[in-house]
């Protein structure tokens, strides 16, 4: 019974999400011309699915409207990624991308001209710290570069651009490179629009490599996180061997080490100057647009963006690849195998087509052949797809992990017999029409987010499609059929596949990219250009807040058994959601969630394990359950016209659920094989110390039964804690298509009992004063050391959420924020860094203050002290007080709680004893907070408290580290962690 998300996952997922979107298309493309008689191309007939223009520079140009809320999701597309890196300046693409942030000549300094001949100073001395013979050399070269890049820092304006986004209300700024393409992403209020514009136009207009070193410092921290995941040692074995004689094998978007230690600031300017131009972008927005006018603006920003009239792409192709190829990676984490194969690429859509169907096929979380075949029959402990799709060509892999005592070798066989299922034909006939009505579900999913509507056409640029090409795609995919898939299922699957083991050792392929000596830059973070002070000045109509009203926006009725049901309807889509949230969670009975997870694997009286899935999938329902501490919440959703199957099959779960024994005994073999794996995840383990530092020994966290518990658990009395479920007191949530008079009779069903009972959740758990300053440490094999601080700050209040948000703005949000300023611009001692305040999710509990940097293992003290100074001594200038409560107050302004998120924020007030929408108090608190109400708040409750902290990496560099003057060191086992 897969009813849940999956245990172990690396989902790279794209190629269905783009076949739901063909299935959007159902006419033909014509040409049109808009009211200013620019001509467009669209969908006839159904012109609400977008516009693609091109300006005459060649930019593409491409808008869907969405009006729900009022903003707009953006995406400038370079068409070049990491396939075009120059062989001697690998990782440069996407060394490119991080360099965009950081301005030019109009961008980010304070005097140009000053400025200039330092960076140009700079330039040569990497052209000649490249060419330097020996390491000595080199040294010496990088010393001058090191000296005239402090004087040259004086003029920066840091992060401005992070800066003057934060202005105009964006969010989610951020950028990613790949094969194929680099992406610039944004979000922005729809009434800035034409800020984001004329901001935009400049950066790509020209570009500095100012702060060069510094940055590059960090792409080395970014570097050596690859360095520690065995995954990506995994991937690049894959990739080599599958594509020899294609960038895809022969590069990595990172760069080599080699490379990286000798960057070339004139080979990232030549490769800026050749392919970021406008007949090789795209602009992409997606949200409350109005088209003509859209254009008409981005005509006057863009239209004289430079072209490249001898752009020219060289086409690559791998060699032949026709054998099996197997080889070995060690790690220290996880073991696991992966089969990998080569399909071609995005580029050919009949492949992709069928590739995307076929993945579905596959695997689906529900009917597809390793759902139903492998791990409803507890074959493996985990085994997923991963889809790696590019441009020319497209990985399709199988990971798995094997169950205890099973060999990679077994879990290899495994994976080979289900691809031969799909050669001979081997699974349920109704299979290929399933997929087809969940890509039914997807097209109302898709329907009103921006995120896939702009994604849609991103892919349609980087492959060089146009919008009737989306129209034979969705064809070809409603007109296969089984005959067709089998066919492709043999062309495809011979032996022409890799095989990596992936087993537990030693990494002897590891290169740590050692940081060179910085001078720490003094940088100015009140520096502003004439740029940034005029666009940061230019006024725009602000657009209203909207708070909610649970009593207007949403309805609610009681069932005869007293229970409420609360409903919101769905105006824009077909698709409902039926959420149970009933009084009984973990801190009642730590046993039901081993019952619900063991759940997972069960049939009922009526449909066996297998059938159940596929009548979920087959219906295009879909049914999830979570559990907290208070509660357990079951939500069935899917497509309006199969509400009464779901109610039918959810019925038939809850009351017909049968125990089988011999499934429990796999099921617990697993489940202890599971728990083992998860302390091999750094990651999971901070959050298990964080739990030790809040709750104490016994936490949340960590206690969980012990091994021998859960083994000695009667499988017939976990089946009765699910059928009993609904016999405790519940409340109904309703989000759909229907009327509210149409629900009353459907869900008074046989899950409502006449007499419901009640019983309160239990404070199993008390929360620990941090008295004394404290170090906790777990040993990991890790390049890095990832350190976490964290003190406490109270019990909830509503007054104490405006000060919690302006902090966090302050110190978490973006590029600009004052630890990735002083610690990665400034200093370069990490990737990350960042501090905010946490709130609590429920009244009764406390606020934290949390904060992060990971850094060198050489690098511990630095960083430690540095971000310590950065908590005690309050450095926040009024001009960042005020850029933070302007960000705080655009984004309450241009938020919209909207749909079934209504009740979510309905249940989440609840939980902190709030009836009312608390935005408004935060809007009206933080539009009215003074300069030194803040400052006062944070030398209160920030500066100099008492504080316990966590650091995971290798004990030995651990310890090298002078670590005691910071508190008493303890080292925690990975017993005490995760409490077994």
């Amino acid at each position: 019974m897969l009813i849940k998300s999956k245990r172990f996952s690396w989902v790279l997922f794209g190629l269905i999400l783009n076949i739901f979107l063909f299935s959007l298309l159902r006419a033909d493309v014509e040409l049109k011309t808009d009211k200013n008689g620019y001509t467009y191309e669209t969908v006839k007939e159904n012109e609400n699915l977008g516009r693609l223009y091109t300006l005459p520079n060649g930019l593409k140009v491409y808008m869907a409207q969405n009006k729900l809320k009022p903003v707009i999701e953006t995406r400038i597309v370079v068409g070049t990624g990491s396939k075009y890196d120059p062989s001697d300046n690998t990782g440069l693409a996407h060394y490119l991308e991080h360099m965009m942030f950081k301005g030019n000549e109009i961008i980010g300094t304070v005097n140009w001209e000053a400025e200039k001949p330092y960076i140009e100073e700079i330039t040569n001395l990497y052209e000649e710290h490249k060419k330097a013979k020996t390491q000595k050399e080199k040294n010496a070269v990088y010393a001058r570069i090191d000296k005239l890049s402090y004087e040259a820092a004086k003029y920066a304006a840091p992060n401005e651009l992070d800066i003057i986004v934060k202005s105009i209300g964006g969010k989610k700024y951020n950028a990613f490179t790949n094969n194929d393409e680099t992406v610039y992403v944004l979000e922005i209020p729809s009434n800035e629009l034409e800020r984001w514009l004329e901001l935009e136009r400049t950066r790509f207009g020209g570009l500095v490599l100012r702060l060069f070193h510094t940055e590059l410092e960090t792409v080395y921290e970014e570097f050596n996180q690859n360095q520690d995941n065995d995954f990506f040692w995994v991937i690049n074995d894959i990739n080599k061997r599958l594509y020899s004689g294609h960038p895809y094998g022969e590069k990595t978007t990172i760069g080599r080490a080699e490379d990286l230690k000798n960057p070339s600031m004139t080979a990232i300017m030549d490769f800026y100057n050749k392919y970021y131009v406008a007949n090789n972008m795209a602009i992409i927005l997606s949200g409350d647009i109005d088209y003509d006018n859209t254009i008409k603006l981005l005509t006057k920003y863009w239209g004289d963006f430079r072209k490249n009239d001898k752009l020219e792409f060289k086409e690559y192709t791998a060699k032949d690849f026709t054998k099996i190829a197997v080889d070995t990676v060690e790690g220290r984490q996880t073991d696991f195998v992966a089969v990998a194969y080569r399909f071609d690429g995005e580029i050919n859509q009949s492949e992709s087509v069928k590739l995307g169907l076929l993945a579905e096929m596959i695997q689906n979380d529900k009917a597809g052949l390793i759902d139903l075949n492998v791990l409803q029959k507890q074959k493996v402990l985990s085994l997923e797809k991963v889809i790696l799709s590019s441009r020319d060509y497209t990985t399709f892999m199988l990971v798995g992990i094997p169950k205890a005592g099973q060999s990679l070798e077994d879990v290899k066989n495994i994976i080979l017999e289900e691809i031969n299922n799909l050669k001979t034909g081997n699974y349920n006939d109704d299979l290929i029409q399933s997929v087809k009505n969940n890509v039914e579900l997807g097209r109302e999913q898709a329907k009103d987010n921006n995120g896939y509507l702009v994604d849609r056409f991103k892919n349609l640029f980087i492959n060089n499609k146009n919008m009737d090409s989306m129209l034979a795609a969705e064809t070809e995919f409603d007109s296969l059929t089984k005959d067709d898939m089998v066919k492709f299922s043999n062309d495809r699957f011979k032996d022409n596949y890799v095989v990596v083991y992936k087993k537990t050792g030693e990494n002897k392929l590891k290169v740590s990219v050692e940081k060179p000596k910085i001078t720490p830059l003094d940088l100015n973070n009140t520096n502003r250009s004439e740029f940034a002070k005029e666009l940061m000045n230019e006024k725009t109509k602000n657009i209203s807040p909207k708070f909610l009203d649970f009593k207007k926006d949403m309805q609610s009725f009681k069932l005869p058994n007293k229970n409420d049901v609360y409903y919101i309807k769905n105006t824009t889509s077909d698709i409902f959601k039926l959420a149970y949230v009933i009084d009984r969670g973990s801190y009642n009975d730590r046993e039901l969630k081993i019952a619900l997870n063991y759940s997972d694997y069960l049939g009922t009286e009526n449909y066996t394990p297998e059938e159940f899935g596929e009548m979920l999938y087959k219906n295009a329902l879909n049914i999830s359950i979570d559990m907290n501490s208070e509660n357990v919440i079951i939500v069935l959703s899917g497509l309006d016209k199969s509400f009464e199957k779901g109610l039918e099959i959810l019925q038939d779960y809850v009351l017909n659920i049968k125990a089988d024994s011999e499934i429990y005994k796999n099921y617990t073999d697993d489940l202890i094989t599971g728990k083992n794996e998860v302390k091999k995840n750094k990651n999971v383990a901070i959050n298990g110390i964080s739990n030790y530092i809040m709750y104490g020994s016994k936490n949340p966290f960590n206690d969980v039964p012990s091994n021998e518990e859960i083994k000695n658990m009667d499988p017939d009395e976990l089946v009765k804690k699910i059928k009993d479920l609904f016999n405790y007191k519940h409340e109904v949530f309703y989000f759909g298509p229907r009327d509210i008079s149409t629900l009353k009779l459907p869900l008074n069903n046989n899950l409502e009992v006449k007499n419901p009972k009640t019983e309160k959740a239990p404070d199993k758990y008390k929360e620990q004063k941090i008295t004394e300053n404290k170090i906790y440490y777990a040993n990991y094999d890790s390049i890095q050391n990832d350190i976490m601080i964290l003190s406490k700050e109270g019990k909830f209040t509503l007054e104490m959420l405006p000060y919690s948000m302006l902090y966090s703005t302050l110190y978490s949000e973006g590029l600009s924020s004052i630890p990735f300023q002083k610690l990665r611009e400034g200093k370069a001692l990490a990737y990350s860094a960042y501090s905010y305040i946490k709130s609590p999710d429920k009244r009764g509990n406390s606020f934290y203050l949390i904060s992060y940097i990971g850094t060198q293992s050489d690098k511990t003290d630095d960083a430690i002290s540095s971000f310590k100074g950065l908590l005690d001594e309050f450095i926040v200038t009024e001009d960042q007080f005020i850029k933070a409560k302007e960000l705080i107050l655009k984004n309450i302004e241009n938020q919209r709680i909207i749909k079934d998120d209504i009740y979510q924020a309905y249940l989440g007030n609840r939980r902190l004893g709030l009836k009312d929408d608390p935005r408004k108090y935060v809007y009206n608190k933080v539009k009215s907070m003074t300069y030194g109400e803040f400052k006062a708040f944070f030398e209160e409750n920030i500066s100099n408290q008492k504080y316990n902290m966590i650091i995971i990496g290798k004990k030995e560099n651990i310890l090298k580290a002078d670590l005691e003057k910071y508190g008493t060191l303890k080292e925690l086992k990975l017993e005490e962690i995760f409490g077994y």
